[in-house]
Formats: structure tokens, C-alpha cells, sequence
């Protein structure tokens, strides 16, 4: 229960547009309170991630590996799924599972935020995900 009401914080600052102060003011509670309890996925890993960009390949490799060791399961499950995705819809999903914006997404990305809703779509389509579904509460990654 804890865990959830710590990852519902990380998700609302993660999703606002907030300066870098206001994010220091709001984290740094929770990485004190952090310090304490062990089973609480590394706050600082799960901020790197918001605030990591993937531009390059190299980019990328260092995302993934950050973010397979706070959710070791995603891409597992993600392969089980028996999908044939690209590394683009793999990223877009990854960072889907951040909750973060479409905005947020492509500039993650360094692309427009046309061109994450038209990832999306093209991404549901391949799954057959029916409209109006999470695409990851279709494909039960979440």
C-alpha cells in the first residue's frame, strides 16, 4: 500500500510541468522517507528515468538497463506477449509505463507530439487494441 502511494507521488510530479525547484522540494521528502524502507523501488533511479532522454542508441541502452532493474518483469512479459515490436514501440511502451505525457514523450524522444500519437495509433492498431483501452492494460503489462 505504501508503495502505491509513493509511486502516485513520483507519477504526479513526473506528469506535472513543474521547475526544477518545485520537483527538489516535492522529491526530496520522499527520497528521506525512502531511506528507511528497503522494498521501495530506488526513488533516484525511478527520477533518472523521467528526466532521461533517448536520443541515441547508446541512450537507449542505458534506459532500458536502468529501467529493467527497477521493473525486471516489463520486458519479459513484453516478449512473452509473442508481438513483434520494433525498438520504437518497445520505448514507447516503456515510457508509457511511466505515465507520462504525450508531451513528455516526445521530448524524451526528440520528436513532435504528433509523432507520438501517431506511433500510438499505429502501435494499437498492430496489437488490435480496441479503442479507448490502455494499450498496457490490454496487453496486461500493468
Amino acid at each position: 500500500m505504501l508503495k502505491k502511494h509513493i509511486r502516485t507521488a513520483i507519477d504526479f510530479i513526473s506528469n506535472s510541468l513543474m521547475e526544477t525547484e518545485e520537483k527538489v522540494q516535492i522529491t526530496n521528502p520522499l527520497y528521506e522517507f525512502n531511506e528507511g524502507n528497503s522494498n521501495i523501488p530506488d526513488l533516484q533511479r525511478i527520477e533518472s528515468l523521467i528526466n532521461a532522454r533517448i536520443l541515441t542508441q547508446e541512450d537507449w541502452k542505458n534506459f532500458k538497463k536502468e529501467f529493467t532493474k527497477l521493473y525486471p518483469l516489463f520486458f519479459i512479459n513484453l516478449k512473452l506477449k509473442n508481438i513483434q515490436l520494433t525498438k520504437s514501440e518497445e520505448r514507447l511502451l516503456a515510457l508509457e509505463y511511466l505515465n507520462l505525457s504525450t508531451h513528455e514523450i516526445a521530448g524524451k524522444l526528440g520528436v513532435s507530439d504528433r509523432s507520438v500519437i501517431v506511433s500510438r495509433y499505429r502501435l494499437r492498431k498492430k496489437t488490435k487494441a480496441p479503442k479507448g483501452t490502455p494499450i498496457l492494460e490490454y496487453l496486461n503489462l500493468r
